[in-house]
């Protein structure tokens, strides 16, 4: 006698699908934020300007 054993995939959970937003939500913000000190940064590390687009 031959039994079945498919199982349904197993979806994302809800804690996985929060975490997965919410990561990218820290990521999005970090780079909007940090844009007005992004002079003193570079100042900080002694960059030049010469990459600099305006």
């Amino acid at each position: 006698m031959q039994t079945n054993t498919y199982h349904e995939p197993l979806g994302i959970s809800n804690k996985l699908i929060f975490l997965i937003a919410a990561a990218v939500s820290a990521t999005a913000a970090n780079l909007y934020y940090n844009q007005p000190i992004l002079p003193l940064i570079g100042q900080e590390l002694a960059l030049s300007d010469l990459g600099r687009c305006e």
